[in-house]
């Protein structure tokens, strides 16, 4: 559990990091790319928090995962 709440900690700042460079690159390669840069680097954080929850066996994590993907929007 520590380990997940520190790795958690760490990437906060670095979410931030990421966004900034995402916006950066957004400006200059056009709305397209742009768009897609956001729609897959502006999630990152979120995947590796998922991932180390799942590896460490978090089930909470696993079910919204499926209910994610399972259940109609």
């Amino acid at each position: 559990m520590w380990v997940l709440l520190v790795s958690a900690g760490g990437l906060v700042p670095r979410a931030g990091l990421i966004g900034e460079a995402t916006e950066a690159l957004a400006s200059r390669t056009g709305p397209g790319i742009g768009g897609l840069l956001h729609a897959t680097l502006g999630n990152a954080a979120e995947l590796i928090i998922c991932a180390v929850a799942i590896r460490e066996g978090f089930l909470l994590v696993k079910a919204s995962i499926l209910a994610f993907f399972l259940l109609p929007a």
